[in-house]
Protein backbone atom coordinates (compact mmCIF):
# COMPACT_ATOMS: atom_id res chain seq x y z
CA UNK A 1 0.00 0.00 0.00
CA UNK A 2 1.50 3.40 -0.83
CA UNK A 3 -0.68 5.26 1.26
CA UNK A 4 -1.80 5.07 5.23
CA UNK A 5 -4.02 7.29 6.98
CA UNK A 6 -3.11 7.04 10.69
CA UNK A 7 -5.79 10.06 11.67
CA UNK A 8 -8.65 8.27 10.50
CA UNK A 9 -9.91 11.50 9.08
CA UNK A 10 -10.94 11.91 5.13
CA UNK A 11 -11.05 8.39 4.45
CA UNK A 12 -12.65 9.02 1.54
CA UNK A 13 -10.16 11.50 -0.44
CA UNK A 14 -7.22 9.02 1.05
CA UNK A 15 -8.73 6.33 -0.47
CA UNK A 16 -9.47 8.32 -3.85
CA UNK A 17 -5.61 9.53 -3.92
CA UNK A 18 -4.61 6.30 -3.43
CA UNK A 19 -6.31 4.86 -6.47
CA UNK A 20 -4.84 7.73 -8.23
CA UNK A 21 -1.39 7.45 -6.97
CA UNK A 22 -1.17 3.26 -7.64
CA UNK A 23 -2.62 4.57 -11.43
CA UNK A 24 0.00 7.00 -11.79
CA UNK A 25 3.32 5.07 -10.38
CA UNK A 26 2.44 2.03 -12.46
CA UNK A 27 1.98 3.99 -15.44
CA UNK A 28 5.45 6.03 -15.00
CA UNK A 29 7.49 2.79 -14.38
CA UNK A 30 6.13 1.54 -17.88
CA UNK A 31 6.97 4.88 -19.14
CA UNK A 32 10.30 3.77 -17.88
CA UNK A 33 10.50 0.89 -19.95
CA UNK A 34 9.15 2.57 -22.82
CA UNK A 35 11.72 5.23 -22.70
CA UNK A 36 14.57 2.43 -22.32
CA UNK A 37 13.41 0.54 -25.90
CA UNK A 38 12.91 3.81 -27.68
CA UNK A 39 16.44 5.25 -26.63
CA UNK A 40 17.86 1.76 -28.05
CA UNK A 41 15.70 2.17 -31.03
CA UNK A 42 17.14 5.96 -31.66
CA UNK A 43 20.89 4.54 -31.21
CA UNK A 44 20.51 1.83 -33.57
CA UNK A 45 18.58 4.06 -36.22
CA UNK A 46 21.71 6.91 -35.58
CA UNK A 47 24.19 4.23 -36.10
CA UNK A 48 22.82 2.90 -39.14
CA UNK A 49 22.27 6.77 -40.96
CA UNK A 50 25.90 6.97 -40.32
CA UNK A 51 26.63 3.64 -41.86
CA UNK A 52 24.78 4.61 -45.49
CA UNK A 53 26.54 6.86 -47.63
CA UNK A 54 24.17 9.86 -48.19
CA UNK A 55 24.70 13.49 -49.51
CA UNK A 56 26.33 15.59 -46.61
CA UNK A 57 23.58 18.10 -46.25
CA UNK A 58 21.22 15.12 -45.92
CA UNK A 59 23.05 13.42 -43.36
CA UNK A 60 23.50 16.39 -41.15
CA UNK A 61 19.97 16.37 -41.28
CA UNK A 62 19.22 13.01 -40.33
CA UNK A 63 21.72 13.06 -37.21
CA UNK A 64 20.20 16.40 -36.04
CA UNK A 65 16.21 14.36 -35.85
CA UNK A 66 17.81 11.80 -33.95
CA UNK A 67 19.72 13.80 -31.51
CA UNK A 68 16.96 16.08 -31.47
CA UNK A 69 14.25 13.49 -29.90
CA UNK A 70 16.78 11.68 -28.12
CA UNK A 71 17.92 14.49 -25.79
CA UNK A 72 14.20 14.55 -24.75
CA UNK A 73 14.34 10.99 -24.47
CA UNK A 74 16.64 10.93 -22.00
CA UNK A 75 15.15 13.91 -20.34
CA UNK A 76 12.00 12.51 -19.18
CA UNK A 77 13.75 9.23 -18.65
CA UNK A 78 15.67 10.91 -15.85
CA UNK A 79 12.45 12.64 -14.73
CA UNK A 80 10.75 8.93 -14.79
CA UNK A 81 13.59 7.21 -13.17
CA UNK A 82 13.68 9.81 -9.87
CA UNK A 83 9.89 9.91 -9.37
CA UNK A 84 10.36 5.98 -8.68
CA UNK A 85 12.84 6.47 -6.58
CA UNK A 86 10.59 8.88 -4.69
CA UNK A 87 7.79 5.95 -4.65
CA UNK A 88 10.13 3.65 -3.48
CA UNK A 89 11.37 6.68 -0.52
CA UNK A 90 7.79 6.97 -0.10
CA UNK A 91 7.19 3.15 1.01
CA UNK A 92 10.43 3.52 3.07
CA UNK A 93 9.32 6.32 5.59
CA UNK A 94 5.49 5.53 5.29
CA UNK A 95 6.25 2.27 6.24
CA UNK A 96 8.76 3.26 9.23
CA UNK A 97 11.66 1.29 7.84
CA UNK A 98 13.21 4.79 7.88
CA UNK A 99 13.63 4.67 11.70
CA UNK A 100 15.27 1.81 12.19
CA UNK A 101 17.41 1.94 9.09
CA UNK A 102 21.30 1.48 9.38
CA UNK A 103 23.24 4.99 9.37
CA UNK A 104 24.92 3.64 5.98
CA UNK A 105 21.47 2.77 4.38
CA UNK A 106 20.30 6.49 4.90
CA UNK A 107 23.16 8.03 4.34
CA UNK A 108 22.98 5.81 0.37
CA UNK A 109 19.45 6.83 0.33
CA UNK A 110 20.08 10.37 1.20
CA UNK A 111 22.99 10.64 -1.76
CA UNK A 112 20.18 9.10 -3.93
CA UNK A 113 17.89 11.15 -3.80
CA UNK A 114 20.01 14.51 -4.11
CA UNK A 115 22.18 12.91 -6.72
CA UNK A 116 21.29 15.55 -9.20
CA UNK A 117 21.95 18.55 -7.65
CA UNK A 118 25.36 17.59 -6.08
CA UNK A 119 28.24 19.65 -7.10
CA UNK A 120 29.72 16.44 -9.05
CA UNK A 121 26.61 16.15 -11.18
CA UNK A 122 24.80 19.67 -11.14
CA UNK A 123 27.10 21.02 -14.12
CA UNK A 124 25.57 17.79 -15.83
CA UNK A 125 21.75 18.11 -14.46
CA UNK A 126 18.54 19.39 -15.98
CA UNK A 127 17.76 21.38 -12.75
CA UNK A 128 20.42 23.56 -14.07
CA UNK A 129 19.35 26.10 -16.05
CA UNK A 130 22.51 26.81 -18.15
CA UNK A 131 22.69 23.37 -18.59
CA UNK A 132 18.63 22.70 -20.04
CA UNK A 133 19.42 26.13 -22.12
CA UNK A 134 22.57 24.71 -23.57
CA UNK A 135 20.76 21.20 -24.41
CA UNK A 136 17.17 22.55 -25.36
CA UNK A 137 17.66 25.90 -26.20
CA UNK A 138 16.69 29.10 -24.08
CA UNK A 139 12.92 29.16 -23.98
CA UNK A 140 12.16 25.17 -23.50
CA UNK A 141 14.84 24.74 -21.61
CA UNK A 142 13.46 27.26 -18.94
CA UNK A 143 9.95 25.57 -18.67
CA UNK A 144 11.69 22.13 -18.66
CA UNK A 145 14.14 23.33 -16.27
CA UNK A 146 11.36 24.49 -13.89
CA UNK A 147 9.19 21.09 -14.30
CA UNK A 148 12.23 19.14 -13.16
CA UNK A 149 12.90 21.50 -10.23
CA UNK A 150 9.08 21.27 -9.11
CA UNK A 151 9.24 17.37 -9.46
CA UNK A 152 12.20 17.43 -6.99
CA UNK A 153 9.81 19.35 -4.76
CA UNK A 154 8.37 15.97 -4.37
CA UNK A 155 11.02 14.88 -1.78
CA UNK A 156 9.74 17.48 1.08
CA UNK A 157 5.81 15.81 0.55
CA UNK A 158 7.41 12.76 0.76
CA UNK A 159 9.03 12.84 4.06
CA UNK A 160 6.20 14.53 5.51
CA UNK A 161 3.21 12.35 4.02
CA UNK A 162 1.97 14.66 2.07
CA UNK A 163 -0.20 12.58 -0.55
CA UNK A 164 -1.53 15.13 -2.03
CA UNK A 165 1.70 16.87 -2.61
CA UNK A 166 3.03 13.79 -4.00
CA UNK A 167 0.34 12.71 -6.32
CA UNK A 168 0.23 15.78 -8.02
CA UNK A 169 3.88 16.07 -9.38
CA UNK A 170 3.34 12.65 -10.31
CA UNK A 171 0.20 13.39 -12.39
CA UNK A 172 2.48 16.65 -13.39
CA UNK A 173 4.94 14.69 -15.39
CA UNK A 174 2.62 12.19 -16.80
CA UNK A 175 0.38 15.34 -18.79
CA UNK A 176 3.85 16.59 -19.81
CA UNK A 177 5.12 13.72 -20.91
CA UNK A 178 1.78 12.19 -22.62
CA UNK A 179 2.02 15.91 -24.56
CA UNK A 180 5.59 14.66 -25.56
CA UNK A 181 4.50 11.29 -27.23
CA UNK A 182 1.46 13.19 -29.43
CA UNK A 183 3.87 15.46 -30.50
CA UNK A 184 6.09 12.86 -32.03
CA UNK A 185 2.91 10.55 -33.10
CA UNK A 186 2.03 13.56 -34.87
CA UNK A 187 5.08 14.33 -36.20
CA UNK A 188 5.07 10.92 -37.65
CA UNK A 189 2.38 11.20 -39.43
CA UNK A 190 2.93 14.35 -41.01
CA UNK A 191 5.50 12.11 -43.23
CA UNK A 192 2.74 10.35 -44.67
CA UNK A 193 -0.13 13.11 -44.46
CA UNK A 194 0.65 16.71 -45.27
CA UNK A 195 -2.95 17.68 -43.84
CA UNK A 196 -1.89 17.21 -40.39
CA UNK A 197 0.89 19.62 -40.36
CA UNK A 198 1.18 22.06 -37.70
CA UNK A 199 -1.49 20.43 -35.23
CA UNK A 200 0.72 19.01 -33.32
CA UNK A 201 2.68 21.14 -30.36
CA UNK A 202 5.63 20.22 -27.78
CA UNK A 203 7.02 23.63 -27.49
CA UNK A 204 6.98 26.04 -24.81
CA UNK A 205 4.00 27.71 -24.20
CA UNK A 206 2.83 24.15 -24.29
CA UNK A 207 4.62 23.18 -20.96
CA UNK A 208 4.15 26.99 -19.54
CA UNK A 209 0.13 25.96 -20.33
CA UNK A 210 0.34 22.89 -18.40
CA UNK A 211 2.64 24.32 -15.91
CA UNK A 212 -0.04 27.43 -15.50
CA UNK A 213 -3.13 24.89 -14.71
CA UNK A 214 -1.09 22.50 -12.74
CA UNK A 215 -0.24 25.78 -10.37
CA UNK A 216 -3.63 27.33 -10.77
CA UNK A 217 -5.90 24.23 -9.98
CA UNK A 218 -4.02 23.38 -6.89
CA UNK A 219 -3.37 26.80 -5.47
CA UNK A 220 -6.15 26.52 -3.34
CA UNK A 221 -5.55 23.73 -1.70
CA UNK A 222 -1.93 24.14 -1.13
CA UNK A 223 -2.00 27.57 0.22
CA UNK A 224 -4.24 26.28 2.70
CA UNK A 225 -2.06 23.43 3.78
CA UNK A 226 0.49 26.29 4.25
CA UNK A 227 -1.45 28.34 6.50
CA UNK A 228 -2.36 25.18 8.41
CA UNK A 229 1.23 24.30 9.09
CA UNK A 230 1.98 27.70 10.17
CA UNK A 231 -1.15 28.02 12.64
CA UNK A 232 -2.05 24.51 13.93
CA UNK A 233 -0.47 22.86 16.20
CA UNK A 234 -0.95 19.26 14.87
CA UNK A 235 1.16 19.99 12.18
CA UNK A 236 4.18 19.38 14.02
CA UNK A 237 6.81 17.59 11.64
CA UNK A 238 9.89 18.85 12.65
CA UNK A 239 8.60 19.61 16.02
CA UNK A 240 8.51 15.78 16.28
CA UNK A 241 11.43 14.58 15.20
CA UNK A 242 13.27 16.70 17.77
CA UNK A 243 11.13 15.92 20.70
CA UNK A 244 11.07 12.11 19.83
CA UNK A 245 14.56 11.16 18.59
CA UNK A 246 17.86 10.47 20.17
CA UNK A 247 19.69 13.59 19.40
CA UNK A 248 22.91 11.79 19.80
CA UNK A 249 22.04 9.13 17.14
CA UNK A 250 23.11 10.59 13.67
CA UNK A 251 20.22 9.19 12.28
CA UNK A 252 17.77 11.53 12.95
CA UNK A 253 19.26 13.89 10.75
CA UNK A 254 17.89 12.06 7.40
CA UNK A 255 14.48 11.71 8.79
CA UNK A 256 13.81 15.43 7.62
CA UNK A 257 14.41 14.45 4.29
CA UNK A 258 16.83 17.29 3.65
CA UNK A 259 20.56 16.77 2.44
CA UNK A 260 22.84 15.63 5.32
CA UNK A 261 26.32 16.79 4.39
CA UNK A 262 29.69 16.05 5.84
CA UNK A 263 29.70 18.98 7.88
CA UNK A 264 26.30 18.69 9.30
CA UNK A 265 27.08 15.07 10.56
CA UNK A 266 30.92 16.96 11.97
CA UNK A 267 28.54 19.75 13.58
CA UNK A 268 26.34 17.14 15.07
CA UNK A 269 29.52 15.60 16.84
CA UNK A 270 30.83 18.43 18.12
CA UNK A 271 28.01 19.83 19.47
CA UNK A 272 27.52 16.11 21.39
CA UNK A 273 31.35 16.21 22.65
Amino acid sequence: MWLKNESGKGIYMEELYQERMELAVARIQEIREELTWRIETLEAKKSADLSEPKPSAQLSESKQAVASEAEYLFFFESAARFLVLMMEQWDFVSTGAIRTASLEELQKRNEQVYYDVLPAQYEKSYVNPDVAADIFGQEMGKVLCVLMAELRGMIGCVYEGDTEGTLIRLELFLECYQSFVEHTSCHEEEKTDASSAGECDFSPSCIKDILYWYVSDYSETRMELRIKTQVDPSYDFAQKIVMESDLKDPRFLYLYGEYVSPAALRTLAFLNE
